[in-house]
């Protein structure tokens, strides 16, 4: 009898495989392109900009994340 492990890891790693061959062919947004779509961003009404990130964040919720600014002591220690 074989074991399922070995049959998982071969599955999970043709599925990375399969993963970053995708990724490689999706074309790379310019930075032009990411201004562009800040401007529109931020001409938004503050309730279409929330309902963009809530579809954003319900497909990709590790894309759309709280991030801890850090706080003027922490950014004077690491200046100095």
């Amino acid at each position: 009898m074989t074991s399922a492990v070995p049959c998982h890891q071969d599955l999970q790693a043709a599925v990375l495989d399969l993963r970053s061959e995708a990724a490689s062919l999706v074309d790379l947004v310019s930075p032009a392109e990411k201004a562009e779509l800040l401007t529109s961003l931020q001409a938004l009404p503050t309730k279409q900009l929330e309902a963009v990130i809530a579809f954003l964040a319900s497909r990709h919720p590790l894309a759309i994340q709280q991030r801890e600014e850090p706080s003027a002591a922490k950014a004077w220690d690491s200046a100095h």
